[in-house]
């Protein structure tokens, strides 16, 4: 599992779930649980809030029998990326006490 730090390119993102996915469902998926371990527990919540079932987001598994095994598709995990990317930026310029904004 690769924990990246700092801002991701498309390109990056897309290599990133090219290398970390893993076959599930109807398609190459990353479990929830990996994509915390690489980008931190907040994209829990941003999951369950956030995305939308079945295309951004689902699960595999059974309640009863089997865990419930939650994950993101792409189109998920390139909100998570976009998301984080803000977060980060956000952070940035909160830190430096500048705007982001547009300057003339």
């Amino acid at each position: 599992m690769m924990v990246h730090k700092g801002l991701l390119s498309k390109e990056t993102a897309e290599e990133i779930f090219n290398i970390e996915s893993v076959y599930l469902d109807r398609g190459n998926v990353i479990p929830c649980y990996r994509v915390a371990e690489m980008f931190g527990d907040w994209i829990k919540e941003y999951a369950r809030t956030r995305l939308k079932d079945g295309n951004d987001c689902n699960a595999w598994g059974d309640c009863h029998e089997r865990p419930m095994i939650y994950y993101l598709s792409k189109s998920g995990f390139m909100k998570v990326v976009a998301e984080r990317n803000y977060l980060l930026m956000a952070n940035e310029i909160k830190e430096k006490g500048i705007s982001g904004e547009l300057v003339e």
